[in-house]
């Protein structure tokens, strides 16, 4: 029981420092340096979660899910890291096409695995999914 109280708690204090990350990264996204505010929220999620996005983006579907997995994370926060990388490889538009097209073909697979997570098929992720591919064939 003890254990289990400290699980659960473990992964609310990860939800919220999670949460806090993305929620800075969106208020501060207004901005005119988003490529600066994706820098500092690659590192933030690296130095405090053990998240490497860059990482991410190399890995494979099922190696992305296993890694992610390692570190706490369920369907919501694939959902939220999905939102995350959309709203980072539309920054990335303007200067890398190539590093854009990675993650918003890295978002789908993620939306993928939330509802694989979830065990739930979501018509909200179809319809981000939906609009990244929609994306993916204009870069």
């Amino acid at each position: 029981m003890l254990r289990r109280n400290k699980e659960q708690e473990s992964l609310i204090q990860f939800t919220k420092e999670l949460e806090n990350i993305f929620e800075e990264f969106y208020e501060f996204q207004l901005e005119d340096k988003t490529d600066v505010l994706v820098k500092h929220t690659n590192d933030r999620l690296l130095a405090q979660l053990d998240i490497d996005v860059e990482k991410i983006l190399n890995l494979p579907k099922g190696e992305i899910k296993s890694y992610l997995q390692e570190r706490k994370f369920h369907s919501r926060h694939f959902e939220n890291l999905a939102d995350y990388l959309t709203k980072a490889a539309q920054n990335e538009l303007q200067s890398d096409k190539t590093k854009a097209r990675t993650e918003l073909e890295k978002v789908i697979e993620i939306n993928e695995i939330a509802d694989e997570v979830s065990k739930t098929f979501s018509i909200i992720r179809m319809n981000k999914n939906i609009l990244v591919k929609n994306q993916l064939e204009k870069v």
